[in-house]
């Protein structure tokens, strides 16, 4: 053994290289040549990229996207269902404290300003009046969205806007424009407490309008306009002082879409099965 390792020593080692011992440690007297010891790889983050199809982790994307949607659409649908509830009953709480107080008579801009300055966490608690929505959002902020999306000048001459207005083009427009803020109301309905309903939309979903109604009696509260077999009425004015206006009318029916959904929409004139029903209606001849 000990011959071996010194032949090892003598005549390998020295003739590999310059400095014997540093190999000596590696070599056994078999010739056998131990591991150099490797250095631990650091452990790269995974990252999950998600290409057109799908991710590392196997997840399509669609599916994500799908999910994500039916998340913010529940959400949604419940964050609406509690305003709705909490509105309704603090108006109802509101419509008692006037009651109680005498109050109930007054003029309904002078409730209001009753309920602000005595009763102001009620206050809080009920939706904006109608006359309010009708100047902040339906005036100020649809009005003139809806005539510039419509190419409509309401600085000029009524008639010659008129003359200048492609119907066919306007109304393509206007199926595809979005509703918030419009003031919308019924005038055709299969369910006729909906009939002569009035307000402002503070919510276009896709199968109804949640709107602000204009309630001349008492408080404006919140109602819910189903858009399957109704019929709108939009007014749009084309001057300045309101006098002349277009009035358009709008089949609930064709807009079970929701608002971001139809813009990119392409309604077409060839299906009108839904159609069959308001030419068979009753009360389309009253």
């Amino acid at each position: 053994m000990n011959e071996t390792t010194n032949f090892i020593r003598e005549n390998l080692l020295s003739k590999s290289k310059s400095n014997p011992s540093e190999l000596e440690e590696r070599v056994n007297p078999y010739l056998v040549v131990a591991p150099i010891a490797k250095k631990s790889a650091k452990i790269k983050p995974k990252k999950y990229v998600l290409d057109s199809k799908s991710s590392k982790n196997g997840v399509l994307k669609h599916l994500l996207a799908q999910n994500n949607y039916r998340m913010t659409n529940k959400l949604t649908k419940l964050y609406l269902s509690s305003f709705i509830k909490t509105s309704n009953h603090s108006i109802r709480e509101a419509q008692d404290v006037l009651t109680k107080n005498d109050k109930i008579k007054l003029e309904k801009h002078k409730r209001y300003e009753y309920l602000k300055k005595e009763k102001e966490e009620i206050f809080k608690k009920i939706p904006v009046s109608y006359e309010t929505l009708y100047q902040k959002m339906f005036k100020e902020m649809w009005i003139p969205y809806i005539l510039d999306a419509l190419k409509i000048d309401s600085s000029q001459d009524y008639k010659e806007t008129l003359i200048k207005l492609n119907m066919n083009v306007c109304l393509n427009k206007l199926s595809i424009c979005d509703f918030n803020g419009c003031r919308i109301k019924v005038i055709k309905s299969e369910n006729l407490g909906y009939l002569g309903k009035e307000g402002i939309v503070l919510w276009d979903s896709q199968k109804t309008f949640i709107v602000i109604e204009n309630n001349s009696v008492g408080l404006d509260s919140i109602k819910i306009l189903n858009k399957s077999k109704t019929i709108f009425e939009v007014r749009l004015p084309i001057s300045k002082n309101a006098k002349h206006e277009l009035i358009f009318h709008i089949i609930g029916d064709r807009l079970m879409y929701r608002s971001s959904d139809r813009v990119g929409k392409k309604f077409k004139n060839k299906n009108v099965k839904d159609l069959m029903y308001y030419i068979n209606a009753n009360y389309l001849f009253n």
